[in-house]
């Protein structure tokens, strides 16, 4: 028993150290603690910079060589690397279909749709997971959504946690804000922001486990997490 609350121990202080430190360096600082606990949090005024046309195509040619790139490795040019090729499964096209359904809501923003438009992120996102698993189903038999649906399940709140955390480290370096998070109460803005934080780790595992089923993956037959 008390490796457990050795355990419990070493996380409490990490815990404790992850929340503790940038506090005291605000402290140190002098500056008020107030300004950087606010919830929700204020976006801070600022004048937005113009619209750069060589920016814009800077990145532009750099994401298309980049995944040009990824598509042209991950290809699945030899038929040897699937020992039965397979059809995208059944449900594979109904959440094809729902993933367009969340573009149209994304991006018309009908009227009847109402409170889901605050959502939009999260269904795409959700969208995204289905699509991802039902390739990793069509390229190697195996997806977490079909064989290890509670670990994907779990992932969804483990990634609120994971990606709460990131916000609060951004009150102190203000990478990003978000607007028109001042005419939500408190408890709006958590839940606004939960339910989109909790895809994160999802999709990001979700693709990992695709991308280990190609020929430049980590093997060619991913094992069960």
């Amino acid at each position: 028993m008390n490796r457990y609350f050795k355990a419990l121990f070493h996380l409490g202080l990490l815990t404790l150290m992850l929340v503790a430190l940038p506090l005291v360096g605000v402290w140190l600082a002098g500056k008020p603690l107030s300004a950087f606990l606010a919830f929700p949090p204020l976006a801070p005024k600022v004048e937005p910079l113009a619209f750069s046309w060589p920016i814009f195509i800077a990145y532009g040619v750099f994401e298309v060589l980049l995944y040009g790139a990824l598509i042209y490795l991950l290809w699945p040019e030899r038929r040897e690397y699937i020992q039965h090729p397979r059809r995208l499964p059944f449900w594979g096209g109904g959440i094809l279909v729902y993933l367009g359904f969340a573009w149209f809501l994304a991006w018309q923003r009908p009227e009847w749709a109402g409170g889901w438009l605050n959502h939009t992120f999260t269904l795409l996102w959700l969208g995204y997971i289905g699509v991802v698993n039902a390739l990793c189903v069509w390229r190697g038999g195996w997806s977490l959504l079909t064989h290890r649906l509670g670990f994907l399940l779990g992932l969804f709140p483990l990634s609120a946690l994971f990606w709460w955390y990131f916000e609060y480290l951004n009150r102190f370096v203000g990478n990003w804000h978000y607007l028109g998070v001042e005419s939500l109460s408190p408890w709006q803005y958590f839940i606004q922001a939960t339910l989109p934080f909790s895809t994160v780790l999802p999709a990001v595992i979700s693709t990992l486990v695709l991308l280990a089923m190609f020929p430049l993956g980590r093997q060619k037959s991913f094992p069960p997490l």
